[in-house]
Parts: structure tokens; sequence; C-alpha cells
């Protein structure tokens, strides 16, 4: 004969709503061997009553003295951090908008968050910016990076914003020509 299910039918032949043979249910050896008996009540109430039925002993208040910091362990203060000037559009000269507007129209259509320097330049000589004198692509790329590492050095930025990027591949010389 086959066993029964809590239910009452065969467990081979019942299905639960799922569509699946029901198995009888066993506790898990684990479970069986972690339950604890729980306390009984009144032997808690008994104790809280206890509890509350002794005085506290009074704790003798003490001064509270501030320390002094120990000469060694003083830290040195850091030279203060230089904000950029970070310039509205109606106060920003005509270049410097128009190159924001192309580092803008070039992140959207290289689809990419941040444009190397190498894409930057091409954004630069494609608005006709470019050194005084016929430098490769590769000369004017490593006069910008060098004169772009001197700013971060000096200013301790990072990471430069685009009109700061302008400002100084304007002082290395960038220029349109006339």
């Amino acid at each position: 004969m086959s066993p029964k299910t809590p239910s009452g039918g065969n467990a081979k032949n019942s299905k639960s709503a799922s569509g699946k043979a029901a198995t009888p249910k066993q506790a898990s050896p684990r479970k069986a061997a972690g339950k604890k008996a729980a306390p009984k009540k009144a032997s808690a109430k008994k104790a809280a009553v206890k509890k509350a039925a002794t005085p506290k002993k009074a704790m003798p208040e003490k001064e509270i003295v501030p320390k002094a910091p120990a000469a060694s362990k003083v830290k040195a203060t850091a030279a203060p951090k230089v904000k950029p000037a970070i310039s509205k559009p109606d106060a920003m000269s005509a270049e410097t908008f128009e190159f924001l507007a192309a580092i803008d129209e070039a992140k959207r259509t290289l689809m990419v968050s941040n444009p190397n320097l190498t894409q930057v330049l091409d954004v630069l000589r494609g608005l006709g910016y470019g050194l005084a004198g016929k430098r490769t692509k590769k000369a004017q790329l490593t006069e910008l990076e060098s004169a772009l590492a001197a700013y971060k050095k000096t200013h301790q930025r990072l990471f430069p914003n685009w009109s700061e990027v302008f400002t100084v591949a304007r002082e290395a010389g960038f220029c349109r020509p006339e």
C-alpha cells in the first residue's frame, strides 16, 4: 500500500496546485536539534520584580577635564585647495563658449563622456586653433599634454574643467591664424 498524505490521498497520485507531486514534510535534523525550550514566563516576571526591589548604588560624580592634544599628535595642516572660477555662459568670452559647445558636440558624436587629449586637440584644430609654425599633430599633442601637466601640478587640479583646458591651450600658444 502507498503512503498517505496529510490531506488523505496517496502520495504518488496527489499533486499540488503547481502540478508537482506532493511529498510528505519532515522536520530537518538542523531544525530539530537547534530548537530550545522557551523560558517560563513566571520565572522571568520574578526576576524583573527582584531587580526592581533592589536599590541601585549611587556612583560618585567624576569631574570631567578635557585633555590637551599631545604635541606629537598634532596634524600638519594641508595647503588650502583652490576652487576653479566657474564662469557663467554670459560671463565667458565668445571663443571659450564656442570651444565648450564644440566639446559638447564632440562628446555626443563620439559617444564618450570624457574625450582624451587627442580628441580635444581635434576639436581645437577643427575650430582653427594651432601652434605657430608648421608643427605636426603629434608635436601639438605633446605641447598640450605638457602644458596641462604643468597646470595640474601648479594648481593642484587633477581634472581641470573645459574652460581651464581652453585657457591652458591658449597660454601654450594655440591660436587662430589671422
